[in-house]
């Protein structure tokens, strides 16, 4: 199919404590995916934590969209 997408999709939990510093370095780096020429799409969201167990979700997801599974293996 021509609409056929491949997904990765990564989550993360950075320390309470050193979250901004992540953010900043995440927010550096992301411009750096784009020179890959395979990569189409990168959405980046923060979960929402329940109020029973919280440790137990990641904080982030990230979903990074590509057109093959070549480019996804090769990213």
């Amino acid at each position: 199919m021509d609409n056929d997408r491949y997904l990765w999709l990564v989550t993360s939990k950075p320390d309470p404590e050193r979250e901004e510093e992540y953010n900043k370095w995440y927010d550096q780096h992301v411009e750096t995916f784009f020179k890959f020429p395979g990569l189409k799409k990168v959405v980046r969201n923060k979960c929402y934590q329940p109020i029973q167990n919280p440790d137990s979700c990641p904080q982030y997801v990230v979903i990074y969209e590509f057109d093959t599974k070549d480019d996804l293996e090769a990213f």
